[in-house]
């Protein structure tokens, strides 16, 4: 530098730098370079920053290093392509950025350059920036989808296996099915697509169908036999009616029938006559008891008949030549039952009892019920000794209700009041018989089978009645 003559900077020194106000000098805050004049250059200073107002360029193969944060309002060029950029503070640059060489640090702006210029990434990889917002430049890897082909160009991988494709080609073929060969695979009308051990072909369907392009299934007549059919998959429904002759059911043993009596849904068998046929069964009740009847299984209907208890009849009277009069007859019934019930309670009423002593009347017998029939007992006979116009009366018959047929039961024979000493009979078929007495006491016969008892003569007993009876009848067919 020449050698300085009195004279001031702006006058005489223009040329000398100068930074800082008030003769300052530099300090913390960035202040701009000015020459002797006052003129601002595009550098400022502080004690640790610099901030270039204008562009930035490097001549030459020389590392450029910059420890504090550096500010470029306009552009950074290094020329180049040995240059080096190395920054240990941030670098802003607010224009567009030249650098042949390699930069390393953190900067902010646009920087443009070949990418000779950018630091070494990993082989078959890429630089960009993978994230969904702005953030650092990086290395990204192919993937096994991606290559490089030449060295510089990007294209898709070849696709290998039962769909392949060439590099760069988006034109699949289809040469395996799960490995296998594609063989002939013509779209042929109604074929179909068949393995024939070694590779896929197609086929026509043959034999007992066909098949067309529409996908309607054709069966040749005549195909399916008994042979091909499964046992049990014809049914009533798949038969026309009155379709099967007696000549195409097969051979049964003589005198037998095919049906079912099994009690149950079962398929039908022969049957002997004997069988088929059961004769009807019988059950009689003639005592004085109650239960319950089962009906028999495959019963198709019952039949019963039932006759009450006979009533009691009444005692002769003592001194008098006066016979007792008989015990009326129990009512009888007759029904049918279709489709009976399983069980049925029953019930033979107690007989009418005769007059034990003189002068006293016979008892009436209990009803006879089989479920809701009731065969009414028949009434006790009066004794002469009876009040009101009653002496020596027989006692009527019991009512009948429920059944199909109901027959008041037969009245009893009444006794004599004059002469010789007769009693009334017992009424009904089984009413007991009359007896006579002239001068000694002669006691009453009971009934049988539901008649009446008779009287008894002079001063003896009436007779007793006789139980009623049920008798049932079941019938299979």
């Amino acid at each position: 530098m020449a050698a300085l003559s009195p004279g001031s900077p702006s006058g005489s020194w223009k040329q000398l730098l100068q930074i800082g106000l008030s003769n300052n000098g530099i300090s913390g805050s960035l202040q701009f370079v000015q020459d002797g004049n006052g003129t601002n250059t595009a550098l400022k200073l502080s004690t640790n920053a610099v901030d270039i107002e204008g562009t930035l360029t490097v001549n030459g193969l020389v590392p450029f290093s910059v420890s504090a944060p550096l500010t470029v309002t306009t552009a950074i060029t290094l020329n180049g392509n040995s240059n080096t950029l190395n920054l240990s503070g941030n670098l802003t640059v607010a224009g567009t950025s030249s650098i042949n060489g390699t930069f390393s640090g953190t900067s902010s702006g646009t920087n443009t350059g070949d990418q000779s210029q950018l630091n070494s990434f990993s082989a078959s990889s890429l630089c960009g920036n993978p994230t969904a917002s702005s953030g650092t430049t990086q290395a990204i890897s192919l993937g096994s989808t991606l290559s490089f082909a030449g060295g510089s160009t990007l294209q898709t991988m070849a696709h290998t296996g039962d769909v392949t494709t060439a590099a760069n080609s988006f034109v699949t073929t289809v040469a395996k099915i799960n490995g296998v060969t594609l063989g002939t695979t013509t779209a042929t009308s109604g074929n179909l697509l068949i393995g024939s051990g070694t590779a896929w072909v197609t086929k026509a369907l043959s034999g007992d169908a066909t098949l067309a392009s529409t996908g309607v299934l054709t069966i040749a007549n005549g195909a399916i036999t008994a042979a091909k059919m499964a046992s049990g998959t014809i049914t009533s429904t798949q038969i026309a009616a009155a379709s099967v002759a007696l000549t195409n059911l097969a051979s049964q043993a003589d005198q037998t029938i095919v049906g079912n009596v099994s009690g149950s849904s079962a398929s039908p068998i022969a049957i002997a006559k004997s069988t088929a046929f059961p004769a009807p069964q019988t059950t009689i009740y003639n005592t004085v008891t109650s239960g319950t009847y089962t009906t028999p299984a495959n019963c198709l209907y019952l039949r019963v008949r039932m006759r009450g208890s006979g009533g009691g009849a009444a005692a002769g009277t003592n001194g008098v030549a006066y016979g007792g009069g008989g015990g009326g007859q129990g009512a009888y019934l007759e029904r049918i039952i279709s489709s009976p019930s399983a069980t049925y309670s029953y019930a033979i009423g107690a007989v009418g009892t005769g007059g034990g002593s003189s002068g006293a009347n016979g008892t009436a017998a209990s009803d006879s019920t089989f479920g809701t029939l009731t065969a009414g007992g028949g009434l006790g006979g009066f004794s002469p000794s009876a009040a009101g116009n009653n002496q020596c009366l027989g006692g009527g018959g019991g009512a009948a209700s429920g059944g199909d047929i109901n027959i008041t039961g037969a009245p009893a024979g009444n006794g004599t009041t004059t002469g010789a000493a007769v009693s009334g009979f017992g009424g009904g078929e089984g009413g007991g018989k009359s007896v006579q007495s002239v001068s000694g006491s002669v006691s009453g016969n009971a009934g049988t089978s539901g008649g009446g008892g008779s009287g008894g003569a002079n001063n003896a007993v009436g007779g007793a009645g006789g139980a009623g009876w049920i008798q049932v009848i079941a019938y299979f067919q």
